[in-house]
């Protein structure tokens, strides 16, 4: 039974890491999308200034 125990406490772990990654990656996706767009508005606003 112990051995059970330490299987499911395995999983829940690996659960919990996987879970973790995928929050990283979604928020890095999330400010590398925010970052690109303020790239982009603040070329188009330097672009604009200097017609």
């Amino acid at each position: 039974m112990q051995d059970a125990y330490e299987l499911a406490a395995k999983i829940i772990q690996f659960h919990c890491k996987t879970n973790i990654l995928h929050s990283v990656f979604t928020l890095k996706s999330r400010i590398r999308v925010v970052v690109n767009g303020l790239i982009k508005k603040h070329a188009n606003l330097m672009a604009n200034k200097l017609q």
